[in-house]
């Protein structure tokens, strides 16, 4: 293995200088047919030594001087602050302060004839051409490590054009001639850009050394010099701390190229190829940037400044551009108001606004995290420009250089006015006083137990039938679905892609994305920006932070162009600011109502589960306000305090900041006023429909915004007027025939539904409008609820067979058969045997009831009534009894007392058969006298059941050979007459 201190005098012998320089012109002369190839034109000499004229001016000192600062102006022309220039960089004054491999490794990689050209490496030059030739311009220029350090420092601004690279290679000409070789590699390592250690920028190869791997450049390895050699190619993609993966792979082809040019052995390239790099690596030293005057605003205008130079040509790559404004002494002028960011900033400052403590917690993800700090992040936009009034990045800079006004974070309900009721309303598939019901849904998720997922409201609660205008005030999210399941996913997320939303994903095309279930989420500029889409009538004005910039010579080389995306009608526009009015006077923004009485504002506030998110977005006609609170890595701030449970927290800060933004505002106009294409209308705000006497009666009555032709044209049908009957505190529907009840049944108004599924058939998840619903279907261990119309069901009919089991002077026990499908009983007195009956149980669930309330001597009359679907089935079947007297029974007739002998009583029938081939029985029978209805009975061989319950005089059925029917007959009075028993054969 070849020694360091070999490889030094190797080096030293290599970098004298050139021998034999050319004399100067002929180096003009090659000069201007090296341009030929890079131009491709024919007048190439005259061409250069027309460009050169203007070249600035070489002196060594100027490797010694400062570039030129970069400052940043507000929308008034007040500085704001400088851009960092040289950043964190240290000189070396000699190559003798770094390792040997560091020479070697960027000589190898970067220009592998630095030793020999003089200054402009011909064949890469012409390589270079080729290359422009095929990409139509200025791809690549074959630029050597001279004219690197000639560009760095002679054109800090390091525009991408052809006068530029021109005189790039004059001068490396010229710097050939006045500096040795390592006196020029100095200047390269000294000024050369390695891109971020945090948020320091780093030049120079002492200050990467000892910010990367805490070291001298003198003690680097062979792995860690060939690690910085590759961050200049790519400081953003092979940066250490986020794209290592991509520096190794480049850190192997310059040990490939040190060892194809004899630096190093194949033994060196195995050990540094196996040296751990990683382990290496320190973390990015916490320290303050160069940007001492509003941080957050200097850091992002550095940001996108260097993406509109890329945007407008000047710059091929974003690593250039950036160091452009380091040097370039450009100016750039932005949207920022020094007196808003002010107010933003000394909010946002104050501890006291924020949860007092840090706290340590393990991630979903179950990292520790320690000392943690809540942050939160502010944008105030102007409604009418766009423009980016001031940025609330975080709490203190020094602590914490997340911006956090741009990195997307869960948005929760602050979704719901712009991808489900925005264009719900737009699309005219609702208005605000249309009806949605919050009841339990169930989301298909194989996920979950049983295959479902029941999304929840915010308090675990369901509110029932709700205006839309309710929904979104309460910030319930079960209406919200509903209406994306209207809207659908896709089309409600193409409208908040249309206000400038960037983060959206094919995978958040679901329901829930309408409450806030994002893969991504939302930035809070972005949430900004779309809000502010309201407050301009539904236009929406992209957010802009920067309106110009100017180089060094005064020569504007961006302005910014304003664009505007009609995404709603004025009509969606004012009804849904109209909506989120109410958010703000009565609804989840009330805190803010209450402290800006009289103040025209919007808005809407969100959540996220455990509000490890906390937001709320406001607009007045002139700006809008985005506040987001959480901390950089999610924690369910519900456990923290009261406020942070509630999500108030946003609030507060909304109200400190506008409270210092308001007194700086011009005259402030209002909103526009309503469209003559809106018309106020009365709605049910059960129905949404137009309302009935019902809805007055019951106080569901109000006046709502529709966009003219939209208003309800139906008569509301939720209200609807029944009789019923209350047992054990619950309802249950009167057939009309049960009239003879008396004082019994009530009558009331109530409202129909759809079905719903109670999660878990838990019944504390009914909603609280439940106590309205027409009487439902009684099911035990059931969680699913089932309308019932007035007098509707499948009866099977009431018991008919009324037994008495016991009789004593004080108490009278009754028995009858089970009713195939009844739900419970209900038993029923009077003294006499046309009524009125009064119900004397509450819902039997056995076959037996005993009645200790009678009085000796006194005749009774007792009617079971069979409960089915809801509804009290009216009876078929009377019993008398008088309590200790003694009764005498016939054979298979009613054990029970029979009823007054009169005229009135039913004779029995005669019952006829007649069998057909296709098994169809056809049963006829006599009419009997005084008879109300017939009972149709069958026995197949397991007792008597009953089959039909009929007014008419026949009955046909499917038979079998052998069965065997009756018909009975019911008088008015409950007694029963039975027919001749007929056996069916099949012919």
């Amino acid at each position: 293995m070849t020694s360091q201190s070999n490889r030094t005098t190797d080096i030293t012998t290599r970098t004298g200088k050139f021998k034999r320089k050319p004399r100067f012109w002929l180096k003009i002369l090659i000069v201007s047919i090296l341009a030929f190839g890079l131009l491709g034109t024919a007048g190439a000499f005259g061409f250069v030594y027309y460009l050169i004229q203007d070249a600035p001016a070489f002196t060594p000192e100027a490797f010694n001087s400062l570039s030129a600062t970069t400052n940043v102006y507000d929308r008034n022309d007040q500085l704001l602050g400088s851009m960092q220039s040289d950043g964190e960089r240290e000189l070396i004054k000699s190559l003798d302060e770094v390792s040997p491999y560091v020479v070697q490794a960027f000589v190898a990689a970067e220009d592998a004839d630095f030793y020999k050209h003089f200054g402009i490496d011909p064949i890469s030059v012409l390589r270079a051409a080729y290359q422009n030739f095929i990409g139509g311009g200025i791809v690549s220029g074959g630029s050597t490590i001279t004219q690197q350090t000639v560009k760095n420092v002679m054109f800090p601004a390091q525009e991408q054009t052809i006068k530029r690279k021109v005189q790039e290679m004059y001068l490396s000409v010229q710097l050939e001639r006045a500096m040795s070789k390592n006196e020029i590699l100095v200047h390269y390592l000294n000024w050369i850009y390695f891109g971020k250690s945090g948020y320091a920028n780093i030049y120079g190869i002492k200050a990467a050394s000892k910010a990367f791997f805490n070291k001298d450049p003198r003690d680097l390895n062979l792995a860690q010099a060939a690690i910085l050699a590759a961050l200049p190619n790519n400081p953003g993609k092979y940066n250490p701390y986020t794209g290592l993966k991509h520096a190794i792979t480049y850190q192997n082809y310059v040990l490939n190229e040190m060892m194809k040019a004899g630096y190093i052995t194949q033994e060196d390239y195995q050990k540094a190829r196996s040296f751990d790099i990683e382990a290496s690596i320190v973390k990015p030293k916490v320290t303050a940037t160069g940007y001492n005057n509003y941080p957050f605003v200097i850091s992002e205008v550095e940001r996108r400044a260097a993406e509109k130079l890329m945007s407008v040509g000047r710059y091929d790559n974003l690593d250039d551009a950036r160091q452009a404004l380091f040097k370039g002494g450009y100016k750039v002028y932005t949207t920022i108001d020094r007196n808003f960011q002010d107010a933003v900033d000394q909010v946002l400052a104050d501890d006291k606004n924020f949860y007092g403590q840090p706290i340590s917690y393990r991630s979903s993800d179950n990292r520790e995290i320690k000392d943690a700090l809540q942050q939160a992040g502010a944008t105030l936009l102007d409604n009418q420009t766009g423009g980016v009034l001031a940025i609330g990045g975080g709490r203190d800079y020094k602590k914490n250089q997340n911006n956090h006004t741009t990195l997307p974070r869960q948005p929760g309900s602050t979704m719901k006015p712009l991808s489900v009721y925005g264009p719900a309303v737009e699309k005219k598939l609702l208005s605000p006083g249309s009806v949605l019901d919050d009841t339990p849904m169930a989301l298909a998720n194989p996920n979950a137990a049983g295959g479902k997922y029941f999304p929840m409201n915010y308090d675990n609660k369901f509110h029932g039938l709700m205006t839309a205008r309710e929904a979104l005030k309460r910030s319930y999210n079960i209406p919200a679905i509903k209406t994306t399941e209207l809207v659908t996913p896709a089309v409600g997320l193409d409208y908040v892609k249309k206000m400038g939303v960037t983060t959206l994903q094919k995978s958040d095309e679901n329901l829930v994305s309408g409450i806030g279930g994002l893969t991504y989420g939302m930035s809070v500029e972005e949430a900004t920006g779309a809000y502010s889409t309201f407050a301009n009538g539904g236009v929406y004005k992209k957010s802009h932070l920067i309106t110009r910039i100017v180089d060094r010579t005064g020569y504007e080389v961006y302005r910014y162009k304003p664009t505007a995306e009609k995404v709603f009608s004025p009509d969606t526009a004012y009804i849904l600011t109209d909506m989120m009015k109410d958010v703000v006077k009565s609804g989840t923004a009330a805190g803010v109502g209450a402290h800006f009485p009289g103040r025209q504002i919007a808005g809407k506030t969100g959540t996220t589960d455990g509000t490890t998110d906390s937001w709320f977005v406001g607009y007045t006609p002139a700006v809008t306000l985005g506040i987001w609170v959480g901390y950089d890595i999610p924690y369910p701030m519900a456990d923290l305090s009261a406020i942070d449970a509630s999500g108030s927290r946003p609030l507060k800060i909304w109200d400190d900041i506008m409270d210092k933004v308001y007194p700086k505002l011009p005259a402030e106009p209002s909103f526009p006023p309503m469209p003559e294409t809106i018309a106020r209308a009365e709605v049910c705000t059960k129905s949404g429909k137009i309302p009935t006497d019902l809805c007055r009666a019951l106080g569901t009555v109000t006046t709502d915004l529709f966009v003219k032709g939209t208003e309800p044209k139906e008569l509301c049908d939720t209200m609807v007027s029944v009789k019923y009957v209350e047992l054990n505190g619950k309802k249950y529907l009167m057939n009309d025939k049960l009239s003879a009840m008396g004082s019994v049944v009530k009558e009331g108004i109530f409202i129909k539904r759809k079905p719903y599924e109670l999660p878990d058939g838990n019944e504390k998840y009914r909603p609280t409008d439940a106590y309205m619903e027409l009487p439902q279907q009684f099911a035990k261990n059931s969680g699913t609820s089932a309308s019932a119309e007035s007098g509707a069901g499948t009866s099977a009919g009431s018991p008919v067979d009324i037994q008495i089991v016991s009789n004593t002077p004080t108490s009278v026990t009754l028995a009858w058969k089970p009713v195939t499908e009844a739900d419970g009983y209900v038993m029923m007195r009077s003294t006499s045997p046309t009524g009125p009956f009064q119900i004397i149980s509450e819902h039997l669930q056995e076959t037996q009831y005993t009645d200790a309330t009678v009085q000796a001597g006194i005749s009774y009359y007792f009617q079971v009534c069979a409960i089915q679907n809801g509804t009290i089935q009216p009876a078929v079947a009377s019993v008398q009894v008088t309590p200790g007297a003694t009764h005498a029974t016939e054979p298979g007739e009613n054990p029970g007392t029979p009823g007054p002998s009169s005229d009135t009583t039913a004779t029995a029938p005669v019952l006829s058969i007649r069998s057909g081939s296709t098994g169809q029985a056809e049963l006829a029978w006599t009419p009997s006298a005084a008879a109300f209805h017939y009972l149709v009975e069958q026995n197949t061989g397991s007792g008597w059941r009953q089959i039909a319950n009929t007014t008419t005089n026949s009955y046909t059925l499917l038979a079998s050979d052998g069965d065997s029917f009756r018909v009975k007959a019911v008088d008015p009075t409950g007694q029963i007459s039975i027919s001749n028993t007929i056996r069916y054969h099949f012919q």
